[in-house]
């Protein structure tokens, strides 16, 4: 189901960018990153902000941080951001909850901020997918990242004090700003382009640096005579136990997972 409503995605694609989003199938010709995959979050934002003028991501979102609140016993601002950001993202989630963080206990906001990064924005997820990822097993690790990232924080930070915020009916979320929905879609497209940016940007620092790394140590291993060393190795030595207690029991595989 989330792999035929990303499809969508490259109809506008194929329409912006041509050949360069669909090449055809001859001398090894592949899709453009930037062309293609890194779109969906264009499309995903555009769609959020539509739903979110409706007022449909507020009545899902509440109902999600009750039922948070209700099995975990957390306030209602914190249950609300963890939800959010499985839906919105670390960077949008604590917007809903901007009139009251100014009030909010130091294990509240200790929680948002644990949860933020335990968590991906809606958007990111969907690039995931247009990738290859499996859905499913992307969808579970967000969704057990909100009361995962909730029982950390409390086991480090227990809130000792009392919230102001008793349930999640009390929270007054902000409405849309937006006064219709042409607007809502071009405004919600416009700020997915600096998230696309911030990604196109990231890939191209930071794949470049661990080339330059990889060439480093494979030019010290050329010196004491061990060509062919390289970060990717390294990394792979390193974390070999890891990958081994997780159940890759296999030396080569193991090695690869590390």
């Amino acid at each position: 189901m989330a792999m035929i409503m990303l499809d969508f995605t490259y109809n506008g694609t194929d329409f912006t960018y041509g050949f360069l989003s669909s090449p055809p199938n001859i001398c090894g010709m592949e899709a453009v990153v930037a062309f293609r995959f890194l779109q969906v979050i264009i499309y995903v934002g555009a769609l959020v902000s539509l739903l979110y003028f409706y007022g449909i991501i507020q009545a899902v979102l509440k109902r999600l941080a009750w039922l948070m609140q209700f099995t975990m016993g957390t306030t209602a601002t914190e249950s609300l951001n963890a939800c959010g950001c499985v839906l919105l993202g670390n960077a949008e989630s604590p917007m809903l909850i901007r009139p009251y963080i100014e009030k909010m206990t130091n294990s509240e906001l200790h929680a948002i901020m644990t949860t933020g990064f335990s968590c991906i924005a809606g958007s990111v997820f969907a690039v995931f997918i247009s990738f290859g990822a499996c859905p499913r097993y992307l969808l579970s690790a967000a969704v057990m990242g909100a009361p995962g990232s909730l029982a950390c924080s409390k086991l480090l930070y227990p809130e000792t004090e009392e919230s102001i915020t008793k349930g999640v009916d009390d929270l007054d979320l902000p409405p849309s700003k937006e006064r219709n929905a042409m607007e809502c879609v071009a405004s919600g497209s416009l700020e997915a382009v600096h998230l696309v940016t911030a990604v196109l940007a990231s890939l191209i620092s930071f794949v470049a640096i661990m080339a330059l790394l990889s060439g480093i140590i494979d030019y010290a291993g050329t010196l004491i005579g061990h060509p062919g060393w390289s970060l990717e190795m390294l990394f792979g030595y390193a974390f070999f136990p890891i990958a081994y207690l997780i159940g890759v029991t296999e030396f080569e595989q193991a090695l690869i997972v590390g």
